[in-house]
This record gives C-alpha cells, structure tokens and sequence, in this order.
C-alpha cells in the first residue's frame, strides 16, 4: 500500500523569505561602507578638510581649509571620517532611491582631476568608480547573496 505524508513548508518558505529580504536591504549599506572605504583610503590629508568634507547621503555643503594646520596625521583623520561616513549609512533610508558620495571641500577638483604643481591627483572617487565591480562582489559575499 502506498501512503503519502502531506508536509507544509510554508513556514520554512517564509523564513527563507525573510532571511532574503534581510540580506537584499544590507546589501546596498555594505556597498556604500565599501565604497567609503576605498574614498579614504585614497584620500590625502594636508589640513584634514578634504577628509572631512567626505559626504554620504542627500545633503551637501561646502567645507574650507582656511585657518587649519598644515601636515596633520592621516589615521586621525582617516578614521573620523570612515566613523561619520559609517554613521551617516547606517542613518539613510535605502529604498531604491538615488545616494551619493561626495566631497565638497573647496579645494576637491585638484584633490580629484588636477593635482598641485608637480604632485598629481589623488582621485579617490575615480578610483572608487572604477573598483565598484569588485565592490559589489565583495558587498554580496558579506551579507550572504
């Protein structure tokens, strides 16, 4: 005699679901801390404004040098920024809607494109674009997609 046993996955399903959902809302804040990441990596630290003008988000403004010392620490600098970058992802509202990641020191075109005199630019952010790729990739495998 045959006989057949009914199981509901439902609940199973559900859960699979929601662990889904879970990782799809980390992944686009895990590629924004990535992207930070690589931003002050490739960051040069004079006066520490450049550095400080690193923004994540929807709101912009404009930050000067003026008055500031010279020469000042990288990791000081490198860090407060990766915390307040980290900070303002972990407050934005990942919906599908358009972020960004800027720089808005008034010095940011020749820390970007043209550099000082005989010292090149640094390009943070063309550095950042160009390593999304991989960005991405390295973003999936962190929350489990």
């Amino acid at each position: 005699m045959i006989k057949f046993k009914l199981v509901d996955n439902r609940t199973r399903v559900s859960k699979k679901i929601k662990e889904l959902q879970e990782k799809l809302e980390q992944f686009p804040k895990e590629f924004m801390r990535i992207t930070a990441d690589i931003v002050i990596e490739n960051s040069p630290v004079d006066t520490g404004t450049y550095m400080d003008a690193h923004q994540i988000g929807t709101k912009e403004s404009i930050t000067t040098s003026h008055g500031k010392p010279r020469n000042q620490p990288y990791s000081d600098f490198a860090e407060t920024a990766r915390d307040r970058l980290y900070s303002q992802i972990s407050g934005l509202n990942v919906d599908g809607s358009d972020w960004f990641i800027t720089n808005n020191s008034v010095h940011n075109v020749r820390v970007e494109y043209t550099g000082w005199n005989s010292r090149p630019a640094y390009s943070p952010y063309t550095i950042a674009r160009g390593y999304a790729p991989i960005a991405l990739e390295e973003a999936k495998a962190r929350v489990g997609l």
